[in-house]
Order: C-alpha cells, then sequence, then structure tokens
C-alpha cells in the first residue's frame, strides 16, 4: 500500500505495532515523560483499555528505561462503545482470529509486550474499580473510557483521593470532553496535541 492510501493507524502501527485509538505522537509526547520521570514500584492505573494500545506503550517506554512499576488495567471489557470502524481496523492490525475475542487479544499484547509480571487486570466498572485502591497510592492515572459526562465527572471524583499528593493525571479525547474536565483541573491542565490532557498534582513525580 502506497503512502498516499495508508491508513493512520498503519502509520503509528509502523513505529509501535500494538494497535490504539490514541495517535503515536500523543502517546509518545505523554508516556515517554512519564517513564522516564518515574520510579521503581510506582503505581500505574490506566481506565479504558480497549486491546491495551495505549497501556502497552506506556509500560514498553517503562521496560526500555529498565524500571519496573505495578500497572494496574481498569475495564469492564464488554467493548460496548467501541465503534465498528476501531473494531474492524484492530482486526485487520492484528488478525481475524481476535475478532469476538478483543479480551483475548489486550493480554496477549500485554503478554507480547512483556508486560505480564507487571501488569493486574480489574475486569469490572472504573468507578467500582476505585474502592479497591487505598486512598493516597497511585502515582499515574490515564482516563481512556466512558465519553457519558456524567459518568466521567463522577469516575474523575473517585479517583482523585486515591491519587498521591505528588502524581499525574492524564486522559484521552479531550475535544469532546473538555466541558467537564476543565471545570475540574482548571489552569493545571495543559492540553496535548488538541487530543488529549495532562495534569500534574502537587509535584508530579517528586524526587525525593
Amino acid at each position: 500500500m502506497s503512502s498516499d492510501t495508508e491508513k493512520e493507524w498503519q502509520k503509528f502501527h509502523k513505529i509501535f505495532p500494538t494497535y490504539a485509538l490514541m495517535s503515536i505522537e500523543t502517546r509518545q509526547d505523554i508516556f515517554e515523560g512519564i517513564a522516564e520521570h518515574c520510579r521503581d514500584g510506582m503505581v500505574f492505573v490506566e481506565t479504558g483499555i480497549f486491546t491495551g494500545g495505549s497501556f502497552c506503550f506506556l509500560g514498553s517506554e517503562v521496560l526500555k528505561r529498565n524500571k519496573s512499576v505495578e500497572m494496574h488495567a481498569v475495564d469492564n471489557f464488554l467493548f460496548e462503545n467501541i465503534s465498528k470502524e476501531s473494531e474492524d481496523e484492530v482486526i485487520e492490525a492484528h488478525g481475524e482470529k481476535w475478532r469476538g475475542n478483543l479480551y483475548g487479544l489486550f493480554l496477549d499484547n500485554v503478554e507480547r509486550n512483556g508486560l505480564t509480571d507487571m501488569t493486574t487486570v480489574h475486569s469490572m466498572d472504573s468507578i467500582e474499580a476505585s474502592q479497591d485502591f487505598e486512598d493516597d497510592s497511585i502515582d499515574f492515572i490515564h482516563f481512556d473510557g466512558s465519553h457519558d459526562f456524567t459518568y466521567v465527572k463522577d469516575e474523575i471524583f473517585a479517583w482523585i483521593p486515591k491519587l498521591k499528593e505528588n502524581s499525574i493525571v492524564a486522559g484521552h479525547d479531550y475535544p469532546s470532553l473538555r466541558h467537564v474536565i476543565d471545570p475540574i483541573f482548571g489552569e493545571h491542565l495543559t492540553v496535548v496535541n488538541n487530543e488529549s490532557y495532562i495534569v500534574k498534582l502537587g509535584a508530579g513525580f517528586q524526587i525525593d
């Protein structure tokens, strides 16, 4: 296929061969920095996993730097909000054998990227999963699940107490959610590529 007809996901796939809805540039801009400044033993959470494209990119960047963190994947894995187009693209990227088994593809992506030992899967609703974590225990969280305004607001407020005083929040699909995100984080928020956002709470990844 020529570059003139190459799809966006195919361009991204050449750089990191695990399908993601997030652009490769945004993954690089957010997750490379997180991996660079994190420390061993930190606790990372992602909500809204799909088949693990952004989750595995972050984990791979951590491994590149010979670091080890706890990675928690939170999703009900019902794939109710995934468009037919996205499903078809992920099948085109990874193979027809995964149609109807996107959860299996996620687990395969985690294994292929060498992240199995670092990963804990929480197959449940995000707000429900937040109750599994102690307050002041999470160093980084990435929101990439529901687009329902009321749910997104409730989800963020459910997880905020679980974050350490010095921690980092990020999220995808900022343009469609800005009316929820902006009032919560205000001037502390930085928009990334008009696609995602990142917020430093306190000192962020404070160096002891």
